[in-house]
């Protein structure tokens, strides 16, 4: 169980979305890099508000990609840089989500009702069983 909470844990930590100042200083390595102008202060506000889900390191995972890829001579289009590390992210929340329900499939038994004339017959001896099956 112990092995579940820590790759829940690690999971979780996968997820953390990137903080502003990350995604800024990406934008910022791409324009220069590129040789381009950045967008403005309002575009690049698009931009930050459409990364934030993704991870830092996603985030640069991105940044680096674009920047192998990218051939036109203007600014990347946000999609430019998710196209890079959607399925990477999608990937992660599964597999988070895969941990945490195996966690909670170990913390709580599964009790299964009884019904009521069997709630109420006390505990069946394995010989009436047998009779019941030789009847038959």
């Amino acid at each position: 169980m112990q092995e579940f909470k820590e790759q829940v844990k690690q999971h979780k930590e996968s997820l953390i979305p990137a903080s502003t100042e990350t995604i800024q200083k990406m934008l910022a390595t791409v324009a220069i890099t590129l040789n381009i102008d950045i967008p403005s202060d309002e575009a690049l506000r698009a931009y930050i508000t459409l990364l934030k889900k993704y991870p830092d390191d996603l985030v640069q995972k991105s940044g680096v990609k674009v920047m192998e890829t990218h051939k036109w001579p203007r600014f990347p289009f946000p999609a430019d840089f998710v196209q890079h590390i959607k399925q990477e992210h999608s990937d992660r929340e599964y597999w988070h989500r895969w941990y945490k329900n195996q966690l909670a499939t170990l913390r709580e038994p599964v009790i299964r009702p009884l019904s009521d004339a069997r709630a109420n017959s006390g505990p069946r001896k394995i010989s009436t069983l047998i009779n019941k099956i030789e009847k038959k």
